[in-house]
């Protein structure tokens, strides 16, 4: 598969919105979700452009390996963050998003 810059940049918005929201909520998990539906829905509303229909967007044959690219890069990117500092809060204690934190121990 070839990565182009359209990948790179989502990774890097997706990641922008889950430090956003996860800085307001405290939880890197909403901030995940978030990134990662805004560039699913973004590239279902395209598929959904290319195929005429909302629900024939859904078929894979409107989806090509760049469309579907451009929505699993940011949300492994996502998921990786947020698999991280939840190891992290289990390091560092319970107000590790805080800045609190102390090393347990």
């Amino acid at each position: 598969f070839n990565m182009n810059q359209t990948h790179f940049e989502h990774t890097g918005y997706a990641l922008l919105i889950q430090v956003v929201i996860a800085s307001l909520t405290y939880d890197w998990w909403i901030g995940a979700a978030a990134g990662a539906f805004f560039f699913i829905g973004r590239e279902h509303a395209q598929a959904e452009r290319r195929a005429g229909n909302e629900f024939k967007a859904f078929d894979p044959r409107y989806w090509n390996l760049d469309s579907v690219l451009d929505f699993v890069c940011p949300t492994v990117a996502v998921v990786v963050v947020g698999l991280v500092a939840v190891e992290t809060r289990c390091v560092y204690g319970a107000d590790a998003l805080s800045g609190r934190a102390q090393r347990s121990g």
